[in-house]
């Protein structure tokens, strides 16, 4: 059985959960940023890669969720989004 470290499922983020490995396979399915950043700083994502594009999923998911009247609002939104994330 072969399965990804992280994978986007129909609008959810998919993550295999490295801290049970190797004694279990566990994947958590996240529908919100807030969720993969704790996901992050939990280290159930390792690796330089993984958690970038773990990264990169929940600021897709910030941005779908999102609702500004404006771009300006938009803007300021999503740029403290990221900087939950660095």
């Amino acid at each position: 059985m072969r399965v990804q470290p992280i994978e986007w499922r129909d609008g959810v983020v998919a993550i295999l959960d490295q801290t049970q490995l190797p004694q279990r396979v566990v994947v958590h399915e996240y529908d919100n940023w807030q969720d993969v950043a704790e996901a992050i700083r939990g280290m159930q994502v390792r690796g330089a890669p993984a958690i970038g594009i773990a990264a990169a999923y929940g600021l897709a998911l910030a941005a779908r969720a999102i609702d500004a009247p404006t771009m300006e609002a938009f803007r300021a939104e999503f740029g403290a989004v990221c900087r939950a994330f660095a």
